[in-house]
């Protein structure tokens, strides 16, 4: 998983943010492959496609809980509010959503 993201409407959000993940993924991947260094990042087809994959998750607050609680006691997760450029107003929303919960 590249990013967790935390929305009320995943897929309004997702909608936002998509064009940013793709920019990020595709840009790290052009950066690292020449370089042989593996740190996650794929080639795909499409943003949606990081989406299905579960690289670029976006999930509800109650799915959130979820996902950090399985994660062990020993799990790092960590907030990426400017992810791809993303827009700052768009990044802070995330973050207030996330600190509500």
């Amino acid at each position: 998983m590249r990013l967790l993201h935390v929305a009320k409407d995943p897929d309004r959000a997702w909608g936002q943010m998509k064009r940013h993940a793709q920019h990020e993924n595709d840009s790290y991947l052009a950066w690292t492959t020449p370089a042989g260094t593996a740190v996650g990042f794929q080639a795909v087809r499409d943003a949606d496609e990081l989406r299905a994959r579960g690289l670029y998750r976006v999930v509800t607050p109650e799915q959130c809980l979820r996902i950090v609680r399985g994660l062990g006691p020993d799990a790092e997760v960590q907030l990426h509010p400017l992810m791809g450029a993303w827009i700052p107003t768009s990044a802070g929303s995330r973050c207030t959503c996330s600190a509500a919960r």
